[in-house]
């Protein structure tokens, strides 16, 4: 009887062993698979975050050079708009600078003649005739018998004289009369007349036209200060030699400061400008 029983439970045995032991294989696999279910979605989520991290390390330094480039861009505009203000007061200061030295050359030529004249009236005029008075002037002065005639037709029609008066009182001294007067006269008219002095405000209005924009919009450029002094120089002297004051002995020296000063200024501005 116990042989049979345990024959039986042996039975039994052998009959679930194989139900327990793909029970348990069945649940191996399943924790194998859940871990590794968990190992890759553990691995992904890794390479998620670091994808992320890049990406934020890329959109950080996309925005960083974004910044910089930006930056650079600035500056570069700003150094162009600085180098382009810079050339723009350049040109103008020149274009003010060429027609103030203009102005000083055809000044420097009138006082020339204003000095030729002045001293011909005083010294030599008196050794002419009226009939050679203007050829001789020609030679002490910057300027032809014909434009001298044309100055002495001008002297006598705005004075109301004659010709011959004129030119009598030009070769004649006494108390009375200051022979000079009538020399710098004709050599007066006769500039305005061929269109000297015309020649010289153009270039001063030219240069003044320059300094006024240069006021308004580039007064802090480095030589401004000088080519304002410039202006005012030639300005003075022009108006000096087309209008001269004092005495004959004041002259000389009066000319040469205004030609030295100006001298002085070109050398100085030359640097820049030639």
């Amino acid at each position: 009887m116990k042989i049979r029983i345990c024959s039986v439970f042996l039975a039994l045995i052998l009959l679930i062993s194989p139900t327990i032991a793909c029970g348990n294989n069945a649940s191996i696999q399943a924790e194998n698979d859940r871990l590794a279910a968990e190992q890759a979605a553990s691995e992904q989520a890794s390479r998620d975050k670091a994808d992320a991290e890049q990406a934020e390390a890329d959109r950080l330094a996309a925005e960083q050079a974004a910044k910089e480039q930006a930056e650079a861009d600035r500056i570069a505009a700003e150094k162009a708009a600085a180098e382009k203000r810079s050339q723009e007061a350049f040109d103008n200061a020149k274009i003010a600078y060429e027609a103030l030295c203009e102005a000083a050359e055809i000044t420097n030529s009138v006082m020339s003649s204003v000095y030729g004249a002045w001293y011909f009236g005083i010294y030599k005029a008196k050794d002419s005739t009226t009939a050679t008075v203007l050829t001789n002037l020609a030679k002490e002065v910057r300027l032809t018998k014909s434009e001298l005639s044309a100055g002495l037709t001008a002297v006598a029609k705005e004075f109301s004289m004659s010709e011959s008066t004129i030119l009598w009182a030009m070769v004649t001294t006494n108390k009375d009369i200051s022979n000079y007067v009538f020399c710098l006269d004709v050599v007066d008219f006769a500039y305005k007349i061929n269109g000297t002095y015309d020649e010289i405000q153009k270039n001063i209005d030219a240069a003044n036209a320059v300094l006024k924009k240069m006021t308004a919009e580039f007064d802090d450029y480095k030589h401004y200060p000088t080519l304002k002094e410039f202006y005012s120089k030639v300005l003075s002297y022009a108006e000096f030699a087309q209008s001269p004051t004092g005495s004959f002995q004041q002259l000389s020296p009066t000319k040469a400061e205004y030609e030295n000063s100006i001298r002085t200024y070109r050398i100085d501005l030359s640097f820049v400008f030639e």
